[in-house]
């Protein structure tokens, strides 16, 4: 049976209307524009090409494999990207300019203005060490010039004198007078009331200011060993000081050790107590067998019990030598303290004593002359010659300040203070 052709055109007419209204209401799939690289689904569908998106230092949009399939609502996708493939941010940044590479630079001008920048040497003004002049020679002595014999041709004939008649032998003679017995040296006091007997001078030959407070170079250093120049005393005990020296006496710590002709000296000092006391002082002479010659106790011959002590001590031709000086200020002992004092140690007596204020801190010899001084803080400062006989002081230097140290090189004295180095010639001295 045949379908009736009217209704075959009826259902070709509604076939169409139903296509077309289907083409009217198909969705097309949005285009998408990716800011770091290719959408997920054509990462390996995608031919290679050279990456010119640009990237910036923002972390990267991360998109989900779910955006590369049609939206369910197509009117909420709104995305939209625009890419400037004219900028390569990797290697070069927004709005600078590639620089040509710079020349070499030029050595020989690079040279000449470090030299131009390099500051000029400074002056030498460092001061060559004090030297003493040679000494020039006498001029020859012409007041003891022999004279011309007289002329004896006119001369009138001498009357020879009348002769005394010869006293008899039972003439009545006149008493001697006594001898008078040795007076003791102890307690003597050098008086310089009387001219001094010696004739030893001291003439300055130059002064330099001190810079710092190490000794001159040419200087050894050898009469204050074992400590600073400024100590107000010496105090060194050598690494071979010999084991029969003994290191302590009657409780008392050795202090100082010297090596003389006649032995080791030993020097000791300790139990000082509070402020003022006197420490306790011995000494002892050992000879080179190691035989314990002498010990003293120095405290018995100091006059001051309170605010002196003992700075320097030397054995010299037998005799032992040194000062009780001063610990403070003069006034604290009345006056009467740093005195220079020889002792004969055989028989443990004072053989002189100098007036006060004559030595303080070292002290040393310059035969037949001890060079000693005194000094302090707004006291007056000056060196003096002692003679080693008697006691008398034999010359006198004034000094800016204080002494610290002494040395003879060449018969010349060179004295260091606190501001000064002095250069004094010792006339009169072996």
């Amino acid at each position: 049976m045949r379908p009736h052709p009217i209704l075959v055109l009826v259902s070709v007419a509604l076939l169409l209307s139903a296509c077309k209204l289907l083409e009217e209401t198909e969705v097309s799939r949005p285009d998408y524009t990716w800011t770091n690289g290719t959408p997920p689904s054509a990462r390996t569908a995608a031919t290679p090409q050279s990456d010119t998106t640009r990237r910036d230092e923002s972390p990267p949009l991360r998109v989900p494999d779910s955006l590369d399939q049609p939206p369910a609502d197509p009117d909420t996708v709104t995305l939209a990207v625009v890419v400037d493939d004219s900028v390569d941010t990797v290697s070069q940044a927004p709005n600078e300019t590639p620089q040509p590479p710079s020349p070499p630079p030029d050595t020989a001008a690079v040279r000449q203005r470090a030299e131009d920048a390099t500051p000029p040497p400074r002056p030498d003004t460092s001061k060559p060490p004090i030297r003493f002049p040679e000494r020039e020679p006498a001029p020859p002595d012409t007041t003891s010039a022999a004279q011309p014999p007289p002329d004896t041709t006119s001369a009138e004939p001498v009357t020879a004198p009348p002769v005394e008649p010869a006293i008899p032998d039972t003439a009545e003679r006149m008493p001697e007078p006594p001898v008078p017995a040795r007076e003791t040296a102890r307690d003597t006091v050098a008086s310089d009331a009387a001219p001094p007997e010696a004739s030893g001078s001291l003439d300055l030959i130059n002064r330099e200011n001190r810079e710092d407070l190490s000794l001159p170079d040419f200087l050894t250093g050898r009469n204050k060993q074992g400590g600073s120049t400024a100590l107000r005393f010496r105090r060194y005990v050598p690494p071979d000081t010999p084991s029969y020296v003994a290191r302590t006496r009657e409780d008392v710590p050795l202090f100082l050790a010297d090596e003389t002709e006649a032995g080791w000296l030993a020097f000791y000092k300790g139990n000082c107590g509070g402020l003022g006391e006197v420490c306790n002082y011995r000494a002892a002479l050992y000879d080179p067998t190691g035989t314990e010659r002498w010990t003293l106790d120095l405290n018995q011959f100091l006059t001051q019990d309170r605010f002196v002590e003992i700075q320097d001590i030397r054995l010299h031709d037998g005799a032992l030598y040194f000062n009780e000086a001063c610990a403070t200020y003069a006034d604290e002992a009345d006056g009467q303290c740093s005195s220079l004092v020889r002792v004969d140690p055989e028989f443990e007596e004072v053989l002189w004593r100098t007036p006060p204020l004559t030595s303080n801190n070292i002290f040393i010899f310059a035969d037949p002359y001890v060079v000693a001084g005194y000094g302090f803080t707004a006291e007056p400062d000056a060196l003096y010659l002692v003679e080693q006989r008697t006691g008398r002081l034999a010359a006198e230097a004034d000094l800016d300040s204080a002494h610290e140290y002494l040395e003879i090189q060449d018969g010349m004295l060179y004295v260091v203070t606190y501001r000064s180095v002095y250069a004094f010639d010792l006339m009169g001295s072996e």
